[in-house]
Parts: C-alpha cells; sequence; structure tokens
C-alpha cells in the first residue's frame, strides 16, 4: 500500500496556502485535476469582478527546503533547473 508521507502533506499544504492567498487577492484558483509534470494548476486573474481569461500556471513549491530569508512581505526561492 503506498504510504502519505510527510512530503505529501507539505506538497497539500502548500497547495491550501496558494489557494487561501489567491482567494484573498480575489482572483481563481484551479488545481490541476489529474496528473501534472510540473504545473499544479492555474491562476485566472479577475478585474472588477469579471473574469479576464488571462491565465499564469502555477507550480508550487512548499517546505523549509525551498525557502530562505522569509519575512511578512517577501522570500527568497531556491529551486533547480528542472524546477
Amino acid at each position: 500500500m503506498k504510504q502519505w508521507t510527510e512530503r505529501d502533506t507539505t506538497g497539500r499544504s502548500g497547495i491550501m496556502k496558494l489557494d487561501r492567498v489567491v482567494t484573498d487577492m480575489g482572483y481563481i484558483w484551479r488545481s490541476t485535476p489529474n496528473s501534472d509534470v510540473g504545473i499544479d494548476g492555474e491562476i485566472e486573474l479577475v478585474e472588477d469582478r469579471a473574469a479576464t481569461a488571462k491565465i499564469i500556471k502555477v507550480q508550487v513549491k512548499s517546505g523549509p527546503s525551498y525557502f530562505r530569508k522569509e519575512d511578512q512581505r517577501s522570500f527568497e526561492l531556491h529551486a533547480s533547473i528542472d524546477d
């Protein structure tokens, strides 16, 4: 049986946090519903409460190994070239 690991939990927490941030910004978050290769979802921009069809494809990174110098206003992301 496949194990649900701490890495799985961290990844899911990252998706949930991004969902909350995007929603609080007034934009639309859509998770990739099936297997992905690098794209975890998309953000659709909203202007004056109207969906714009302007899409940003997103790869979510979460966990302490990716972030340095994080504070309330900014962070530094360390990712490999493959990411």
